[in-house]
């Protein structure tokens, strides 16, 4: 064998691995691709929930019934309606616990629906109301 053929050899493998670490990179890149465009396509092709309405008997949907919120140290947790962890349209808050020995025990009861404070509907989400229950738009 000539040096010729071994450094010929050399190149042929050089390329070789040249072609591999390009194959690996386009595959990174078509991987992450999949990964930013599928979530995305997903999620535009999702629908947010119809928004229920307690006090017509709606229930909570069963794929968000683990969903529910911590009400400051009232010792209420309460579901409100979350598009996305967003509460903008809530509008209803339904009672999921109370806290034996809390604030609330004696006042509210799961299964309980609140709908605004000291007589005002919310108009904005319950998370953060004004004075007016106007909440945080």
């Amino acid at each position: 064998m000539s040096e010729m053929t071994i450094e010929g050899c050399g190149r042929f493998f050089d390329m070789l691995e040249s072609m591999r670490l390009l194959r690996c990179v386009t595959s990174f890149v078509l991987i992450m691709a999949a990964g930013l465009l599928i979530p995305s396509v997903v999620e535009a092709a999702q629908q947010p929930p119809a928004i229920p309405d307690f006090t017509h008997g709606d229930r909570i949907p069963a794929e968000q019934e683990k969903l529910d919120w911590v009400l400051g140290s009232t010792g209420l947790r309460g579901w409100m309606y979350a598009w996305k962890l967003e509460t903008a349209a809530a509008r209803q808050i339904l009672i999921t616990d109370v806290a034996a020995m809390s604030p609330a025990a004696a006042q509210c009861s799961v299964g309980d629906v609140i709908l605004g404070v000291d007589g005002v509907h919310f108009q904005g989400d319950p998370l953060w109301p004004s004075p007016d229950c106007g909440g945080r738009n």
